[in-house]
């Protein structure tokens, strides 16, 4: 109702511009597909960490932080969970939260630079070595894993220019804050 069209599932190669520099809207292709142009008044990038739209405006970083973490995770069967858990231990970290359907996410973190180190060892090996440092003696549930288990190698926080003449960046396009340092 507002005229906002959101466009998903798309690579943004780059934005168009008016004479004056003002971003006039953007180039993408749906993927597998040839590349449209998009007119608009406002082009917002809310496209995520690794923001398309903030690369096509240049939009430069303001600050950058410099500790990231690295996470393991996934989902267990947890009727009825209703409690975040939260473990902390020096160099680890673990948590259980209720998610949707029935299911908890259960994660572990640790240093961005010790998961790179350690991922070779496999997901499974570095989510159980450091759950049980995190969060020793805790019972955790026996009924099997839904779906696979991911890793988020860690980030560092950043700030990035938010606006600009025609655009404007919203949630980790703009601001990325490292989900545990933060």
């Amino acid at each position: 109702a507002a005229g906002v069209e959101a466009r998903i599932g798309v690579d943004v190669s780059g934005v168009t511009r008016a004479d004056s520099g003002r971003v006039t809207g953007l180039r993408h292709a749906t993927r597998g597909g040839p590349e449209e142009v998009v007119r608009a008044g406002l082009t917002v990038g809310a496209d995520g960490l690794r923001s398309g739209i903030a690369r096509a405006v240049d939009a430069r970083t303001t600050w950058q932080g410099e500790a990231a973490s690295a996470f393991v995770f996934g989902y267990w069967p947890a009727d009825g969970a209703t409690d975040y858990d939260w473990y902390y231990r020096p160099g680890a970290a673990a948590g259980v939260i209720p998610t949707n359907d029935g299911l908890a996410c259960v994660w572990a973190g640790l240093a961005a630079a010790e998961f790179a180190t350690r991922r070779r060892a496999g997901l499974d090996r570095v989510f159980a070595d450091v759950l049980a440092h995190a969060a020793p003696g805790v019972e955790f549930p026996a009924a099997e894993r839904v779906g696979p288990l991911r890793g988020f190698p860690g980030v560092a926080a950043r700030l990035q220019q938010p606006v600009g003449d025609g655009w404007a960046l919203v949630g980790d396009a703009g601001s990325f804050k490292d989900p545990l340092t933060a």
